[in-house]
């Protein structure tokens, strides 16, 4: 399982425990603040994955165009 799975899941088992909790609880408030972090884990990771793989492509473009040469 990749760490973006992994948060994903976390993502889904801190849902169903904001559903279970009682409403207006301060158990409940401490879920959704948990809840933001692991979304901004998430988006986090996702943009640094991004990055990379755009990085790697230029990479191997610039490679590709040096070996042209």
């Amino acid at each position: 399982m990749s760490s973006e799975e992994e948060l994903e899941l976390a993502i889904e088992t801190c849902k169903d425990f904001i559903i279970r909790a009682p409403k207006d609880s301060d158990k409940q408030k401490n879920l959704v603040k948990k809840l933001i972090q692991l979304r901004l884990k998430l988006q986090e990771l996702k943009v640094c994955n991004f990055s990379t793989l755009y990085m790697v492509h230029k990479l191997i473009k610039f490679d590709t165009c040096i070996e042209l040469i």
